[in-house]
């Protein structure tokens, strides 16, 4: 049973960072495929893309280095704690996000408020998957 809640822990801390380097890549190079990816996997279709381009870029940048910085986590978890402690934090941010400015997602962004408490529910399994995985690691 520990052998598996480690593998959870490792395979979700590794499918975060992939997915955040691989959405960083494609919105700083990729910015008009970064949309449509958006689209399909968020449900997000912004009225506005012209200025979203120029933030993509540096939003990009970030989200490759959070991706980079989780791998380093999945190798080496307690020399690395405060990384995972960030993506707790990271994800929290998100849920508040989310929750708190569900109208604006829908009538800016066009994301279902059914699409973002799913993505709030994902959002949370992961900071449980995480915070497990710290308790694990300081206890």
């Amino acid at each position: 049973m520990e052998k598996t809640i480690e593998y959870i822990n490792i395979g979700y801390v590794s499918l975060l960072s992939i997915n955040n380097v691989f959405t960083g890549l494609i919105s700083m190079f990729f910015p008009k495929f970064a949309f449509h990816f958006y689209k399909k996997f968020y449900g997000c279709d912004p009225l506005s893309k012209d200025m979203l381009v120029i933030v993509l870029k540096p939003w990009g940048a970030l989200s490759i280095f959070a991706g980079i910085m989780g791998l380093f986590a999945v190798y080496d978890p307690e020399r690395y704690i405060g990384v995972i402690v960030s993506l707790v934090l990271l994800l929290f941010l998100r849920i508040y996000y989310r929750l708190f400015f569900e109208k604006d997602l829908y009538s800016k962004g066009k994301i279902s408020p059914l699409r973002n408490r799913i993505n709030v529910s994902l959002l949370f399994i992961g900071c449980c998957i995480l915070i497990s995985w710290l308790i694990r690691i300081v206890f």
